[in-house]
């Protein structure tokens, strides 16, 4: 019940929350990439460490990157590039259920070995990132299916016991 001093800082030097990646380096073995992280070489503003080839990649300082609309279900993105670029988005790596549902054709990368990342092509972009998990379909096909078979069989045990009492 005493009061105490306490000081408060302010971290001034967070990433923002999307963000186009610098330099791309390509690290396949997850204990590689930690030994990277540790190493003074690593800046997660500038590199950005990925598992698998990517293409053509140019970083472009004027690309610009902004959220629309975020949820825990959905992430809505715009985005303006003059070369196709890494963008980051600060959301942990969760491949199980988000799909980019404006471009089915493109894929959510692991970054940093706990980020998301995107490559956007050239040119302007509205980007749709859902999580639709195919478990949760399956779900409520199952939960729908047995309460429509329950219901039935509640409807069919009070028509017979009706008919009885006929």
């Amino acid at each position: 019940g005493e009061y105490k001093m306490a000081n408060v800082y302010q971290f001034t030097e967070t990433l923002p929350r999307l963000y186009y990646s610098e330099n791309i380096k390509i690290i396949s073995n997850q204990i590689d990439q930690f030994d990277f992280f540790n190493s003074n070489k690593f800046d997660p503003g500038i590199v950005s460490i990925v598992d698998r080839e990517i293409d053509s990649i140019q970083y472009d300082f004027n690309s610009y990157a902004e959220i629309i609309n975020w949820s825990p279900d959905k992430i809505e993105i715009d985005a303006t590039t003059n070369s196709n670029q890494l963008l980051i988005l600060s959301e942990i790596y969760y491949p199980d259920g988000w799909r980019l549902t404006s471009h089915p054709d493109w894929d959510i990368i692991k970054v940093n070995n706990i980020l998301r990342g995107i490559i956007i092509p050239k040119g302007e972009h509205h980007i749709i990132m859902e999580f639709t998990p195919t478990d949760i379909f399956y779900g409520s096909v199952i939960t729908w299916s047995s309460s429509i078979v329950i219901l039935i069989i509640i409807l069919i045990g009070n028509f017979i016991k009706y008919t009885k009492n006929e």
